[in-house]
């Protein structure tokens, strides 16, 4: 999964984001506690978008995006968000991935 925090102006898309399809090489992700239904997508022109409709991942219609054309685990650098005002880069906003956990082995008497 992966977690959305941070931003000042788009709250209602801070959550958790499960697998939902793929597009292309590349998973695209359905927040499932979100206050607004919201995705996150790779767009081929090299931007990870947040917002209401991936259209299939064509769409630039974003709410939070970040220029990068790495996997996810691996973008670095700041995300800007949509405000009242434009585009505002945000150092704040995290978007992270978390790996499953695998189950531990129990240690003791059998």
């Amino acid at each position: 999964s992966v977690a959305v925090s941070g931003s000042n102006d788009q709250t209602g898309r801070h959550g958790t984001y499960l697998p939902e399809g793929r597009c292309t090489e590349r998973i695209y992700y359905k927040c499932s506690d979100c206050a607004w239904t919201t995705y996150l997508w790779y767009h081929d022109s090299g931007y990870w978008v947040i917002g209401s409709d991936p259209d299939g991942c064509d769409s630039l219609s974003a709410n939070i995006y970040i220029v990068s054309n790495e996997d996810l685990a691996d973008v670095s650098g700041d995300w800007k968000e949509s405000t009242s005002s434009g585009w505002s880069t945000n150092s704040n906003i995290a978007v992270v991935c978390q790996l499953p956990t695998a189950p531990q082995p129990t240690y003791g008497p059998t």
